[in-house]
């Protein structure tokens, strides 16, 4: 997680979180993830299997600039599966575009886990978001017009002829 400071978005988006999820919950650490990948997963050919590997990924980018690099053996334990597995799924998610492994190693040229970035599936996702951003506006506007139509329906109190009920009159 994130040591810098929280702005007040943070903190507000947090504590809408905590609401949903209790505060304990979202004290063990939290991920964000754009909607539109989890949503059209299939659009972009994402397996399950490939989906938990990137929202585990994406639970340990914190910062841009701070590139996730967990072990493939650690995310095979920790969503179950076998690291050959997650090997293969990471290297078809490189052929499709979607992470870029980054190599790292030590002085004395062993290698230490990769590193990975996401740019290829956010460049790849984007269509699809400013797609489901134009299909929200749109029926929003939608629903706009027909409640304007509903309103225009309506009569308006100008209109409306005032009726006494039988007991007022009875009282006049």
């Amino acid at each position: 997680m994130s040591t810098k400071p929280k702005t007040d978005e943070t903190k507000e988006s947090l504590s809408r979180n905590e609401g949903k999820w209790t505060p304990k919950l979202m004290a063990a650490g939290w991920v964000a993830i754009p909607a539109v990948i989890i949503e059209q997963q299939a659009k972009l050919q994402l397996s399950p299997t490939d989906m938990n590997i990137i929202l585990f990924l994406a639970s340990k980018w914190w910062e841009k600039e701070k590139l996730p690099f967990p072990s493939k053996k650690h995310i095979a334990e920790s969503i179950g599966i076998d690291a050959k597995t997650v090997q293969r799924r990471i290297s078809q998610l490189e052929k499709v575009g979607y992470l870029k492994r980054h190599i790292r190693q030590r002085a004395d040229k062993s290698f230490k886990s990769n590193m990975y970035s996401f740019d290829g599936l956010i460049e790849k996702s984007t269509p699809l978001a400013i797609e489901a951003v134009k299909e929200r506006a749109k029926k929003r506007q939608e629903r706009e017009s027909n409640l304007i139509k509903q309103a225009k329906r309506r009569p308006s109190a100008a209109h409306l002829k005032m009726v006494k009920d039988a007991d007022e009159e009875e009282a006049d």
